[in-house]
């Protein structure tokens, strides 16, 4: 089936609402799509055209509290409201600008609400950012601007005491966890001489 035109479907199934949900692959340009159908009473089959919408464009520029560029960050929009795990990803470019193409809402004219964060490399010092932003149905431009950064510092040893270098920290909060599970806020890489800074971004853009 091409797929600049959609597909046609046609399935036995008794009469009733319905709804079919579309889930195109993310290296598609084709946005998720629901389409309610009714099977009529006395009928035990109808055909239908699915034609799927596109995703819309969403960019910007990830800056730190100082209005600098952040480069080469993880910017991710994940959907809150889509029924299937639906999580886009781009890297910000030297100048810290950023462009995505996400789903709409499915909800035909109602703006998308998306969960987004953005992980700067490690060893630049710039903390983690979480933030939610609705994304209207024919995209937008959103500026995502990095909190102050706090630091914690520290050491890892072995139970000798001897100083253990090269190690990756990961940094959890258990006062905002979401469905059950930790809220990663942010990491760092410990260096040869055992030692570690970690940044973390404020409170207040940790909790969407």
């Amino acid at each position: 089936v091409d797929a600049l035109q959609g597909s046609q479907v046609s399935e036995t199934v008794p009469p009733g609402s319905y709804e079919i949900l579309v889930i195109p692959t993310q290296n598609q340009p084709f946005a998720l799509s629901a389409v309610p159908i009714q099977v009529p009473s006395g009928e035990s089959s109808i055909t239908v055209d699915v034609i799927l919408g596109r995703r819309v464009p969403v960019s910007g520029r990830v800056t730190n509290d100082f209005g600098a560029p952040v480069a080469n960050a993880r910017v991710s929009f994940f959907s809150r409201e889509s029924p299937v795990s639906r999580e886009f990803r781009t890297v910000t470019d030297e100048s810290g600008r950023y462009v995505l193409l996400v789903d709409p809402s499915i909800r035909e004219g109602e703006s998308a609400e998306y969960e987004v964060s953005v992980e700067p490399t490690l060893g630049s010092g710039e903390p983690l950012l979480r933030e939610l932003i609705r994304v209207p149905a024919d995209g937008g431009v959103f500026a995502l601007v990095l909190n102050p950064t706090s630091f914690i510092f520290g050491q890892v040893s072995a139970p000798s005491g001897a100083l253990i270098p090269e190690t990756l920290l990961s940094f959890f909060s258990r006062d905002l966890e979401s469905e059950g599970q930790s809220v990663f806020v942010g990491s760092a890489r410990v260096g040869e001489d055992g030692e570690f800074a970690l940044p973390l971004p404020s409170p207040s853009r940790l909790d969407p």
